[in-house]
């Protein structure tokens, strides 16, 4: 799924100074990383099928629900192009 919004940048409106020095970046170097990848859904251990432990996997998943304006603006500003676009892709 993709993340980022792209076109978004050029929609909006630029900081302002008090934003900016709100603005944190943290930097980090990762030393050691894991991550476990499955791609045949559950496949226990041959071995482990006989011990008294329930196994499987809960998918999760991440979904974009049609956008909400906020208040503030007037009611029949259209919503961007790139918001629907991304909203398209990843509901």
């Amino acid at each position: 799924m993709e993340h980022m919004m792209k076109g978004r940048w050029s929609g909006i409106r630029e900081m302002n100074n008090e934003e900016f020095e709100r603005t944190l970046v943290v930097e980090m170097t990762i030393e050691t990383a894991s991550a476990k990848i499955r791609d045949v859904g559950v496949a226990d251990e041959p071995e482990d099928y006989n011990l008294d432990v329930w196994a499987g996997l809960i998918p999760i998943k991440q979904i974009a629900t049609y956008p909400i304006p906020d208040k503030g603006k007037p009611e029949n500003m259209e919503i961007p192009q790139h918001v629907l676009d991304y909203y398209k892709q990843n509901k």
